[in-house]
């Protein structure tokens, strides 16, 4: 018997191309189909709303961010355009009306005089503990000329009156008329928590209020 041998053909390449096709198609996945396939068309509907919903939210929220920014820049210029003090005084006046500025007010146990005529507040106060206490204000106004009566009244959360100054009549000599009022409140006994109230008075008049809690 002779050596063996061996019998090769050549294969034909349009086999080879069919074959390589159906391969590949064969090991294409067909996740996506049968996934969508699955789930039901509630569920669908659902994820549909909810991403509708999720890009109203997100309008809304840029539209209250730009709402809040333009909140903050008007306080910067309503910042920028109030009239502010130098020195310790630092806390503003809230509704200030009328003909009187004011521009700076602080609650503080001391008030101690410069050599040249100012102020400075040795320790400013935010509040107070229930009790007998004694406390200093610091007001700074901006008066128009002329003659003008001054007073301050302490009223506690039911509306009591405890205490009121008066000061010295102001003669400004000058429109822009800055004054410092120095007010000194002896023996304030603190009975009831709660917001306390600082009432300014010009000409009589309701002119500026201010306010701290009693704890």
């Amino acid at each position: 018997m002779g050596p063996s041998s061996v019998i090769s053909r050549p294969v034909d390449e349009s086999v080879r191309t069919s074959a390589h096709a159906s391969v590949r198609a064969s090991a294409r996945p067909s996740v996506r189909t049968s996934v969508h396939s699955s789930v039901p068309s509630s569920t669908r509907a659902f994820i549909r709303s909810l991403v509708a919903s999720c890009k109203r939210l997100a309008r809304r929220s840029v539209v209250a961010a730009a709402a809040a920014l333009l909140l903050v820049a008007g306080g910067w210029l309503l910042e920028a355009l109030t009239p502010l003090a130098t020195g310790p005084l630092a806390a503003p006046a809230v509704h200030a009306q009328g003909s009187l500025l004011v521009s700076n007010h602080v609650l503080t146990t001391r008030v101690v005089r410069t050599a040249d005529g100012g102020f400075i507040a040795q320790d400013v106060l935010v509040g107070f503990e229930r009790g007998t206490v004694s406390f200093q204000t610091l007001t700074q106004v901006i008066l128009s000329r002329g003659s003008h009566q001054l007073a301050m009244a302490l009223l506690d959360p039911a509306g009591n009156e405890l205490e009121r100054i008066s000061f010295a009549t102001v003669r400004a000599e000058e429109g822009n008329w800055t004054q410092t009022l120095e007010g000194t409140w002896r023996n304030i006994r603190f009975q009831r928590p709660g917001v306390h109230e600082l009432i300014l008075y010009w000409q009589g008049r309701p002119a500026a209020r201010f306010y701290f809690v009693v704890r």
